[in-house]
């Protein structure tokens, strides 16, 4: 909850972090799914619908804690950098023992989606949790 109001406020995170991403709703969209699908407690026969809810409720808390731990402004990261090379770092919740990268790689492809994005993306992802 502290990160969310510390987050809310515009000036906690760098201006350079914080660039709108285009197509942010399909990407947020295969991301959900994608990550679902990685999930330890989801089966095989999982529909869309509870792909998308189960990967969406495991990446927002992720990547807030990405946004709130990593992207402050004494951060040394490059906002150019593709998100996709920090998802194994993400404190994923019973996400121990799981590579992220192949699925990292794929929805957040480097040239598209970039640290500097992470910030829109989060915010796309608390708009559907509403």
């Amino acid at each position: 909850m502290v990160a969310d109001a510390v987050l809310a406020d515009a000036r906690f995170v760098p201006d350079r972090f914080s660039e709108p991403l285009e197509r942010v709703r399909a990407i947020a969209d295969d991301a959900c799914r994608s990550f679902g699908k990685l999930h330890p407690d989801v089966s095989a026969e999982a529909d869309d619908a509870a792909l998308m809810k189960t990967g969406l409720l495991w990446m927002e808390p992720a990547l807030k804690r990405f946004i709130y731990r990593d992207l402050q402004e004494s951060s040394v990261l490059q906002p150019h950098f593709g998100l996709c090379y920090f998802t194994d770092s993400f404190a994923w919740q019973g996400g121990d023992d799981i590579s992220f990268e192949d699925t990292a790689l794929k929805v957040f492809p480097a040239e598209v989606v970039q640290v500097k994005h992470a910030l829109a993306l989060w915010v796309e992802l608390c708009r559907r949790l509403g």
